[in-house]
């Protein structure tokens, strides 16, 4: 029986899967409105009145756009969502004095087993990244006891509806699979959506009258982050730098075109004129010599006919020619993001100090993201563990990012040699997951004997190597400074 059971969890994970590449086939439309761009002054427009529905819509699309396009936008976003080590620690919300040993090591390691599927190293950087281009993420966690995964929808068809808990909670429109093609991934969304939709447009037949009152549905298995939870209204963070991203390709099709003018050349000949402007020569002579001239000159040079003698005028302005007009608007851009140009390679006289500081004002902001991910987890497998588990646990990410991980680890190894109990946090601020920890030090010392047959002593160096004697060996020819000195010291003695 366990085997057949077995066999339909894996016929149901495998149905799963297809429908997520189904849910990719079918919604092949939005790239349109994905790389949709709009011109200059509806981006104005849209920057100078963000609390508006239809401008937020706007720049979500403008932010996609960017995030395609713009190498600049690219990297910042990619390196925000990545910035962040996602290591955790599992804390237990207990008194620890009143638990039962065994029954908790259980626990612990079975909430630790759940954590380690959950793969926050993978999925976070895809919920920030998200966030960082539309000011929200709106998925499903779907799961099993083998696996999990987040499913992403479209944020046109969700809404905010409440706050529960310290947690965002968004509402879905059912009517999204009211389509022939939609209605076809309504099973990829979970039962929990297929009943939901079931109830909102009814089953003729099962008999079942619709209730077009339930059109909005607020899924148990979701998960919402926002940037800026201070305001109710959603819009990319970074906006602020749309038109530093426009003027940077103005300037760089400036460049662009003064590079071709100064390049072209222009063959101007005269064609006389008597008294009354008439030219000397004949159309059809004009004509001829015109083509001849053009037929022997190359690319890139142009040829005028005109009575009148031409003179070169330049609009170059030769005072400011050596200023580099795309670096100062690149360097604008990253200035607009909040972060340092010197990042990215851009600007002189890097210092490390504000490389520095410019990198912990960047994770600062993330690791708000991070704790809201850390309460949506929190608060979830909380209120569903408290129904058949006797203990309590959370998750605690680290603060640590990328450029300071050894020095946490530092951190945490000296106050674990000085007696404080963070040999968890120790092991976190390594890399490795909870239970990880936990199994290879089992492994360790309980299986193999590490400890004890291998590592039972230290590795044998100049500071472990020792005769009964402290001190450096003695060299059987002194010196005559060593000589000097203990004839010195006898002399005390």
């Amino acid at each position: 029986m366990e085997d057949i059971q077995e066999f339909y969890n894996l016929q149901r994970f495998a149905k799963l899967r297809s429908d997520i590449l189904l849910d990719l086939k079918q919604n092949m439309d939005e790239v349109s409105v994905f790389l949709r761009r709009y011109p200059r002054k509806v981006i104005l427009g849209a920057l100078s009145d963000p609390t508006s529905p239809r401008n937020q819509e706007i720049l979500r699309d403008i932010s996609r756009f960017y995030f395609a396009v713009s190498p600049h936008y690219r990297r910042e976003l990619i390196m925000l969502s990545t910035i962040l080590t996602n290591n955790y620690v599992i804390r237990a919300i207990e008194n620890v004095k009143t638990l039962d040993k065994d029954k908790f090591e259980e626990q612990y390691i079975n909430y630790a087993i759940k954590c380690n599927r959950f793969k926050f190293k993978d999925i976070n950087p895809q919920i920030m990244l998200r966030v960082l281009v539309d000011g929200i993420y709106y998925g499903l966690m779907i799961e099993n006891k083998r696996s999990f995964f987040l499913k992403p929808l479209m944020h046109k068809y969700c809404r905010l509806a409440a706050v529960e808990n310290g947690v965002w909670r968004f509402a879905f429109d059912l009517s999204y699979f009211n389509d022939k093609k939609t209605k076809l991934l309504l099973p990829s969304h979970g039962s929990e959506f297929v009943k939901a939709y079931t109830a909102y447009k009814g089953d003729k037949e099962k008999g079942i009258e619709g209730d077009k009152t339930l059109r909005w549905f607020i899924p148990k298995n979701q998960i919402c982050i926002k940037f800026d939870e201070e305001y109710p209204f959603i819009m990319p963070p970074f906006i602020g730098c749309f038109k530093a991203i426009i003027d940077l390709e103005t300037y760089q099709e400036i460049k662009k075109d003064g590079a071709i003018l100064d390049n072209y050349k222009l063959i101007n000949y005269t064609v006389e004129t008597d008294t009354d402007g008439n030219p000397a020569l004949s159309y059809e002579q004009i004509e001829r010599y015109y083509r001849q001239i053009a037929g022997a000159v190359p690319e890139g040079i142009g040829i005028a006919v005109n009575p009148f003698k031409a003179e070169s005028i330049t609009l170059k302005d030769t005072q400011n020619s050596a200023n580099d007009y795309t670096e100062d608007a690149t360097r604008t851009l990253f200035d607009n993001m909040g972060s340092s140009p010197l990042l990215f390679g851009v600007g002189a006289n890097p210092t490390y100090k504000v490389i520095e500081l410019s990198l912990i004002v960047d994770a600062t902001m993330m690791m708000k993201l991070l704790r809201q991910i850390e309460r949506v987890f929190n608060v979830k497998y909380q209120r569903e563990m408290s129904l058949h588990e006797d203990y309590l646990f959370e998750i605690y990410f680290l603060d640590q990012y990328s450029f300071n991980k050894d020095e946490v680890a530092n951190r945490m190894q000296k106050a674990a040699m000085y007696g404080v109990p963070s040999k968890l946090l120790y092991a976190a601020a390594l890399g490795q997951e909870p239970i990880d920890a936990y199994t290879a030090s089992y492994l360790e010392n309980e299986v193999l004997g590490c400890g004890v047959d291998i590592y039972n002593r230290p590795l044998i160096s100049s500071n472990t190597l020792s005769n009964g004697e402290v001190g450096r060996p003695e060299t059987d020819t002194p010196s005559e400074n060593t000589e000097l000195n203990i004839s010195n010291n006898d002399d005390y003695k």
